[in-house]
């Protein structure tokens, strides 16, 4: 199914008792909000989690500035698209990501990349999981419920409680669609016969 901002938006009116909008880029007051915060929210929510639809790998390229201190010798721009930060390869490289740069000790020039793995700033709806169309969709109706003048704390916190429940199943229906060789993990459900 192909899915929409506006659709997503609808969603999240929906939530909190609202009618639909026909256009995100609209002069009614909701598309009005629904359009000034859609980009904030969805980075926050991309950042939640290391999403699969929203993954990225790219070789660094070393920025000819060092960092200011001692701490790290060398420092890399982060791409334009980057969210978060799941982790840089070598695997156990030490980094910080600070100000747009990702500063490290680790050396390229020698001929191996330093690549980061990371959440984009995936903006096409229709890459979304409906896992994480679930939880955007809850918070941007607790921003909607605080926002909106017949809005309560109440119908705010009713939406983020059902978002912190929506994002922990959709953590755990991202992390099925993976596959670790050699995972370790507990075999006690065979010991005990089951």
């Amino acid at each position: 199914m192909a899915h929409s901002q506006v659709k997503i938006v609808n969603l999240a009116y929906a939530a909190i008792g609202e009618g639909a909008i026909t256009s995100i880029s609209g002069t009614d007051a909701k598309s009005i909000l629904a359009a000034q915060v859609w980009d904030d929210i969805l980075e926050e929510v991309l950042s939640e989690h290391d999403w699969n639809f929203a993954k990225k790998r790219v070789a660094l390229a070393q920025d000819a500035t060092a960092p200011t201190g001692e701490e790290w010798k060398y420092r890399y721009a982060v791409p334009s698209d980057y969210v978060k930060a799941r982790g840089i390869e070598p695997a156990k490289t030490p980094y910080v990501v600070e100000a747009g740069y990702v500063l490290t000790n680790y050396d390229n020039t020698d001929g191996d990349d330093l690549v980061l793995l990371y959440t984009r700033l995936e903006t096409n709806p229709a890459m979304f999981s409906a896992a994480f169309i679930s939880c955007l969709s809850f918070r941007l109706a607790a921003q909607f419920a605080f926002k909106q003048v017949r809005g309560s704390s109440n119908t705010q916190d009713r939406m983020f409680a059902l978002y912190d429940r929506a994002l922990i199943k959709a953590k755990g229906v991202n992390q099925s669609e993976d596959y670790v060789e050699d995972e370790k993990g507990s075999t006690s459900w065979v010991r005990a016969g089951r």
